[in-house]
């Protein structure tokens, strides 16, 4: 099956990508693939919605995880997080680019800071709309 057309491959790559591995993931689907067989498809409207937006792109992703953050830190799109990274930490590219000090020190931390939390701000408004009334009212079906 093609890359575009293998939904778990499509979830596998955006979230390496969201995660901050820019290179190929070959190396880690099949151990993915395992998770999500493993997982299967969530009963719940909202679980099954942060798998939509997940696997829509990077913004979706990202939207999805600040809700998930808060609200559903026991459920799917939190453990494929936690899968993901454990896989990608276990690359030397990868621990190589975390040990790298970032450029300007202290200083110039706290502006990037306050972007990162400005922008986790923004996607938690964005995903409102969205999951809570999938997580509140939905139910399961």
């Amino acid at each position: 099956m093609s890359a575009a057309g293998d939904p778990v491959a499509r979830e596998a790559r955006v979230l390496a990508r969201v995660l901050g591995h820019d290179g190929p993931i070959d190396f880690l689907l099949e151990r993915y693939r395992r998770l999500d067989a493993r997982e299967g498809r969530p009963r719940r409207r909202d679980r099954r919605l942060q798998l939509a937006f997940l696997r829509a792109g990077s913004l979706g992703a990202r939207i999805a995880s600040a809700w998930a953050a808060r609200w559903d830190r026991h459920g799917p799109l939190r453990r494929r997080e936690v899968i993901m990274l454990a896989l990608l930490e276990c690359r030397p590219e990868t621990m190589a680019r975390v040990e790298r000090c970032a450029d300007g020190g202290p200083l110039a931390a706290w502006p990037r800071l306050v972007l990162w939390g400005c922008a986790e701000v923004v996607c938690l408004l964005l995903a409102l709309p969205f999951f809570a009334p999938a997580r509140f009212f939905g139910g399961r079906s």
